[in-house]
């Protein structure tokens, strides 16, 4: 078993290429979208009053100024559900003479909103009386007594952004690891194995093993890199994040033995996995938060993601500062998919090895 890993981890270090290129693009992803992409510096606006058309051309006149936010107009319901899950920092609804600002949490970014705001009315006013006026004070409606409160965590988009880039690309890494099993099958290397004193249970440990060790260890390097070399903050839960992903990738590594149970060659694996990663990345909110998405029929599939329950837990290790006991349900989630995702694979891999024997 042992030397079975050994060789895997030989391939691997001598053609580290994969591995590094996905590590790479965790970095790159996770920069781009959570510093640059996303929430961050985007106000939400919303008006009752005004005509869709109205409310385009009052958006455009607030973003004219090119300042360090950018207004943008969203359904109310968005902004409610952005708002309870503190995506969004602030959020304004316009009228006619007067606006509404609803605040998640303090930002520095209120002052610069509250000033724009200030500006546009002003405007407004003089477009309409013809005449200069003196400045103009709003009637300003905050609503964070609604919106900030004990049994709401706080959002952090850099640290989404990260950890769902990184328990996506580590799909790839595990998934195209444990298809090792089907390649030495498909071109007959598993029988000459077989022979030898390594029995087959040795070989079936061996993969397993070492589709876990790479994905753990894409993880770590991908963390360390950001804690270390660029800085992001872990709320003083970097140890714990290592922890907290033990389940993720043991429940990775059982999905693929279940693909490849399901699959009969190496062609049809290489098409399933980017299929299956992007889905359950997708209902797994790795790539926007789950608590924007209103469709239920969306948020009852999320149950059924890996992913899902891995960023939880990784948020819950950071941001929403977790005891330990918060952390068992999502963990004995993972556990139980591990098992019975192990469980299909296997069993569906003998039956189909009989049936070629027979």
């Amino acid at each position: 078993m042992r030397a079975i890993i050994w060789g895997e981890w030989r391939q691997v270090l001598r053609n580290p290429a994969s591995l590094l290129s996905l590590i790479a693009l965790t970095i790159i992803f996770a920069s781009l979208m959570g510093n640059s992409g996303g929430l961050i510096g985007v106000i939400p606006v919303y008006s009752t009053y005004f005509s869709e058309q109205e409310l385009e051309q009052a958006v455009a006149q607030l973003n004219r100024d090119e300042a360090i936010v950018q207004f943008v107009i969203r359904d109310e319901s968005n902004i409610n559900s952005g708002l309870i899950n503190q995506s969004y920092e602030l959020a304004i609804e316009l009228n006619d003479e007067h606006y509404q600002l609803f605040v998640a949490r303090e930002t520095p970014l209120k002052g610069v909103v509250e000033a724009e705001l200030q500006s546009f009315y002003q405007q407004r006013d003089i477009s309409k009386k013809g005449y200069e006026i003196t400045p103009y004070t709003s009637e300003m409606y905050v609503k964070s007594e609604t919106f900030n409160n004990e049994q709401t965590a706080p959002f952090d988009q850099a640290l989404h952004t990260l950890f769902g880039m990184s328990l996506f690309f580590v799909v790839y890494t595990v998934s195209f690891s444990i298809q090792s099993i089907l390649n030495q099958k498909e071109y007959g290397l598993w029988d000459r194995i077989i022979l030898s004193p390594t029995t087959k249970t040795d070989m079936y440990v061996g993969q397993i093993l070492f589709g876990f060790q790479i994905g753990y260890a894409q993880l770590l390097i991908t963390y360390s890199i950001f804690k270390w070399v660029i800085g992001v903050d872990f709320y003083g839960g970097f140890w714990w994040v290592l922890v907290v992903i033990v389940p993720y990738v043991a429940a990775l590594v059982s999905l693929g033995v279940l693909l490849s149970g399901l699959v009969t060659n190496l062609r049809q694996m290489n098409g399933i996995i980017p299929f299956v990663s992007v889905s359950i990345a997708m209902l797994g909110g790795a790539f926007f938060p789950l608590d924007i998405v209103s469709a239920e029929w969306i948020l009852w599939l999320s149950k059924i993601s890996p992913i899902t329950y891995g960023l939880e837990m990784l948020k819950g290790a950071t941001v929403y500062q977790w005891s330990l006991e918060q952390f068992l349900l999502p963990a004995s989630i993972l556990f139980g998919m591990s098992v019975l995702f192990m469980g299909l694979g296997l069993n569906l891999m003998e039956r189909r090895a009989e049936y070629k024997k027979s």
